[in-house]
């Protein structure tokens, strides 16, 4: 394999990316911080008449480069980038990708820049996020608010990577009130009939929240309140099993962004 576009020397990025799985807006400061000190490559698909037979260039935007992309079972088109010329070469010898054929090529581009392109893909239709890493421990799966939100320059939660029961840290600074628009009759009905199963639930709630360090935007919670008020910082297997049957239950029926976090027996109060 050969690869375009060595300039100075940049960051590796692979411990960057695979903190930010942590999914809380401060796991992302690493990569935020590192994106223009790093580069990114690029899994060429064709040859391009801006890339040399031979010698190193450096890529701009106006560069115009054809690269392969990650398909799902559904159909869904995702663009890949890889933080190491190790991490693409396995990743690209397990998924057969070549260049016209022949050898693999690939290229190196800033990563901001790798951002910034894979977002315009988003918006013309081309794209449904960008996967960093992909069939490393390190992957990770952007969408289109995560990239622009790390493009500009700020570190941003990444939903898809927490937990909905994720507990609220000490500390922890959390918005709380009534809903904006009251929950539909359908959400009540089914959290109800959900929670009706276990004789340990006391009694829950349905309010809107906010938590900067997981959310992007506010969203609905509840909290579920249980004999003896216990927390559920050890996961008991009742909780689980709680949790599985609420998520079940509302699948389909919760509001934009489409989830809702579940919490047992918190004292929140407005911050």
């Amino acid at each position: 394999m050969r690869w375009f576009g060595r300039g100075s020397r940049s960051e590796d990025l692979t411990q960057a990316v695979a903190e930010a799985k942590g999914g809380r807006r401060s796991d992302t400061v690493a990569l935020c911080k590192m994106l223009d000190q790093g580069r990114l490559f690029l899994a060429l698909s064709h040859s391009s008449p801006d890339l040399p037979e031979e010698g190193e260039i450096v890529l701009t935007e106006s560069t115009n480069i054809s690269v392969h992309q990650l398909w799902t079972e559904s159909g869904e088109r995702f663009a890949a980038a890889f933080t190491t010329e190790q991490v693409l070469a396995a990743a690209t010898s397990r998924l057969g990708w070549k260049t016209d054929g022949g050898p693999l090529r690939y290229a190196a581009l800033p990563a901001r820049m790798v951002l910034a392109n894979a977002l315009r893909q988003i918006e013309a239709g081309e794209a449904a996020g960008l996967v960093i890493n992909p069939l490393h421990e390190s992957e990770l799966e952007l969408l289109a608010p995560e990239l622009r939100s790390l493009a500009d320059g700020n570190p941003t939660p990444l939903p898809g990577y927490i937990p909905r029961d994720s507990r609220v840290e000490k500390g922890e600074r959390v918005i709380n009130g009534q809903p904006a628009v009251p929950p539909a009759a359908e959400l009540v009905q089914a959290i109800e009939a959900a929670l009706a199963r276990y004789p340990e639930v006391t009694g829950h709630r349905l309010f809107q929240m906010f938590r900067p360090e997981t959310d992007i935007a506010p969203h609905l919670a509840l909290n579920i309140h249980t004999k003896g008020s216990r927390q559920a910082d050890d996961q008991p297997a009742i909780y689980e099993e709680i949790v599985s049957d609420v998520q079940e239950a509302i699948k389909g029926k919760a509001p934009p962004p489409g989830y809702i976090d579940i919490l047992f027996n918190a004292n929140l109060a407005n911050s």
